[in-house]
């Protein structure tokens, strides 16, 4: 898709002629297809959007329930898709939880730890400038992944993700309990107690997760 803009042809007498010359039909032309490809890049692989319904429910059972769902980010200045299937989530329930940032307040939140890239992965590793990153490390980790999607919290933060046309979450699949992992979450040590809560998820096996829990895997497989 040519990025680049395309000035407007120029008329005198401030009135459009009934007959277009041949470059302003050109740039018609330029432009409904950059809509055709825009709107395509839109629709390309979606499913039905996730409801507000679906949010109403505990803050561990949503991390687990958005395991196999789908995270959408929509560039309106590339028009391009960028989509991956959600494989570990974090749960942090607020109040009493050491762990999380309203610890001793209000609010759970549910952290997106990493998902497996499917649409624009092309575009991924050139929003993060590195050519060589193998497809499983572009957004196996909260950070990586914002970058890879262009998430920011000064564009996103408190944004509605049911009703957003830049951000949303898609139906995907629904994981059975044996193949989830549920095991300690990552990086929070000065949570005290609270270091150890079962309060990670992940789907087995799959090769965009940040960091396997052997441990909790081979728990799961006794049971």
């Amino acid at each position: 898709m040519n990025s680049k803009r395309k000035r407007k042809p120029e008329i005198s007498d401030g009135k459009q002629s009934s007959a277009q010359s041949p470059s302003a039909k050109v740039l018609k032309v330029e432009s409904e297809a950059r809509k055709r490809l825009s709107s395509d890049n839109l629709t390309k692989g979606m499913k039905s959007r996730l409801v507000k319904s679906f949010y109403k429910q505990d803050c561990e059972s949503l991390a687990k329930a958005l395991l196999g769902k789908v995270l959408v980010r929509y560039c309106k200045d590339t028009g391009e898709r960028l989509s991956g299937l959600i494989v570990e989530t974090e749960a942090y329930l607020g109040g009493e939880d050491k762990g999380a940032h309203s610890f001793n307040g209000e609010g759970a939140a549910v952290l997106l730890r990493g998902i497996d890239p499917v649409d624009g992965i092309d575009h991924m590793q050139k929003i993060r400038s590195q050519k060589t990153l193998k497809e499983k490390d572009l957004c196996n980790g909260p950070s990586k992944l914002c970058q890879a999607l262009k998430i920011s919290k000064d564009k996103f933060n408190k944004v509605d993700m049911t009703s957003s046309d830049e951000i949303w979450l898609e139906d995907g699949e629904d994981l059975p309990q044996t193949k989830i992992v549920t095991g300690a979450r990552i990086n929070i040590d000065y949570a005290e107690e609270w270091a150890q809560k079962p309060l990670r998820f992940y789907i087995l096996g799959n090769k965009s997760v940040s960091k396997r829990d052997k441990a909790a895997e081979d728990s799961l497989s006794r049971v």
